[in-house]
């Protein structure tokens, strides 16, 4: 939805960061989501204007555990896409297994840091600096 249009803003705004765009992609789910965006948040500062965007989102789309539990049982990416409000890749759903995190940790880590992102949340497992862990058999994660 408005691919163009978004080009066009950081084209704009003289933004080139693709995981940016990724992020406005995702929020802008609807037209209301991009007439809210256009009005209350951009005010041409477009990174800031994004993650402030993603901020209120993810404070209207909040979610209680009970519901966020449900949502982790039935679909993990779309239970954290839900409660994060960015996209998350099915090869960030495996560091949940690497790190042996449950619902609930990621949950209760989220209500300690509210403005973190999915990889943020995942990285505050470990705050030794340079641990290798083991990923898979072609991956090696350095924290």
């Amino acid at each position: 939805m408005h691919k163009d249009f978004i080009d066009n803003l950081f084209v704009f705004a003289g933004v080139g960061q693709g995981d940016h765009k990724l992020l406005l992609r995702f929020l802008l789910q609807t037209d209301y989501d991009l007439d809210v965006f256009m009005k209350d948040f951009f005010d041409g500062d477009l990174i800031h204007n994004i993650i402030s965007f993603q901020r209120y989102k993810r404070r209207k789309n909040r979610l209680s555990e009970v519901k966020f539990k449900e949502m982790f049982e039935k679909n993990k990416k779309i239970a954290l896409e839900h409660l994060l409000q960015e996209p998350i890749s099915n090869h960030q759903i495996k560091y949940l297994s690497l790190y042996e995190l449950t619902y609930k940790d990621i949950y209760k880590r989220f209500q300690n840091n509210p403005t973190e992102s999915f990889m943020g949340l995942i990285k505050s497992v470990d705050d030794s600096d340079n641990i290798v862990k083991k990923f898979d058999d072609d991956f090696l994660l350095y924290i």
